[in-house]
C-alpha cells in the first residue's frame, strides 16, 4: 500500500497506518428554554469518533472570522469528512483525563478528499464547562 503525499511542500507522507489517535468530535449547541427566561444551557454530543494523527504545533497563530488571532496548539489529521467545520468540538482521551480542543481551522489536503487537517487550540479538560464554549 502507498502513501499519499501531505501537501504543504514537505516531503512527509501520510498513510492511513499513521492514525492511531482516537478522537471523538462533537456537536454544540446552544439550547434555550420554552418558559421565557433569557437562560441558554450548551448542549454537547458525539458526533462520530475517528482515528486520526495528532502533531504538536506550538506558536503557529491563526486568525478567525473576525480578525482575532488564536494560537494553534495542535493539528489533527483524519480521513476526509464533509461534515466537520469550526463550529464542531474535538475530544481526545490523554492518560485517563479527557482533553477538549476549539476547531479553529480546517483544510482538505490535496483538495482530492482525502485527509483532513484539522487545527486546534487546547481548551482543558473536559470538567470545565467554559473552556469548550
Amino acid at each position: 500500500m502507498s502513501c499519499k503525499p501531505k501537501i504543504k511542500q514537505k516531503a512527509d507522507t501520510i498513510c492511513t497506518g499513521d492514525l492511531k489517535t482516537r478522537i471523538t468530535i462533537q456537536r454544540r449547541r446552544k439550547v434555550t428554554s420554552n418558559d421565557g427566561s433569557t437562560d441558554a444551557s450548551l448542549n454537547i454530543s458525539d458526533l462520530v469518533k475517528v482515528w486520526a494523527m495528532q502533531v504538536s504545533s506550538n506558536g503557529e497563530e491563526a486568525f478567525d472570522s473576525t480578525n482575532i488571532i488564536k494560537v494553534i496548539t495542535d493539528k489533527f489529521y483524519i480521513r476526509y469528512r464533509n461534515d466537520i467545520d469550526i463550529t464542531k468540538i474535538l475530544q481526545k482521551e490523554e492518560k485517563g483525563n479527557v482533553i477538549k480542543f476549539k476547531i479553529i481551522d480546517i483544510e482538505n489536503l490535496n483538495g482530492k478528499n482525502e485527509f483532513l487537517c484539522i487545527r486546534a487550540t487546547r481548551r482543558g479538560d473536559g470538567t470545565i464547562k467554559n473552556n469548550f464554549v
